[in-house]
C-alpha cells in the first residue's frame, strides 16, 4: 500500500516479488492515480510492471477520467460508489485469474 502516487512509485522500485495486480485510486494527494499510471506504463524505469494489470478506482463519475485511465493502460476503471467492496474484490480476483490463465 502507498499513501499517494509518489510513494507508490518509490515502493515499486524496491518491491519483490512483483505484484499480480496494481490498484490505483485516481484521487490521491501529491501525484494522482492517472499520473502514477502514466509513469508505470511509459517510464522505462518501470518496465518490469508494464504487463501487470492495473485497475483504477474513483468516486468521481468523469467520463474523461475513465477514458484517460483506459488510454494510459488500465484494464478496468471501477467507480467505488457503484460497487460494494466485495464486488471490487471479486473483480480483482477475476483479473488475476484471467492473467494467470494467459500465462499458461
Amino acid at each position: 500500500t502507498a499513501f499517494d502516487g509518489k510513494d507508490a512509485l518509490e515502493k515499486l522500485k524496491t518491491i519483490n516479488p512483483l505484484p499480480d495486480i496494481i490498484l490505483l485510486d485516481i484521487m490521491m494527494p501529491i501525484m494522482n492515480g492517472l499520473d502514477t499510471l502514466k509513469e508505470i506504463k511509459q517510464n522505462p524505469e518501470f518496465d518490469a510492471f508494464k504487463n501487470i494489470p492495473v485497475i483504477t478506482l474513483t468516486n468521481l463519475v468523469s467520463k474523461e477520467d475513465i477514458e484517460k485511465s483506459l488510454a494510459l493502460g488500465a484494464i478496468i476503471n471501477l467507480i467505488k460508489s457503484e460497487h460494494e467492496p466485495k464486488e471490487i474484490v471479486k473483480k480483482v480476483k477475476e483479473v488475476i485469474d484471467n492473467q494467470k490463465n494467459k500465462e499458461i
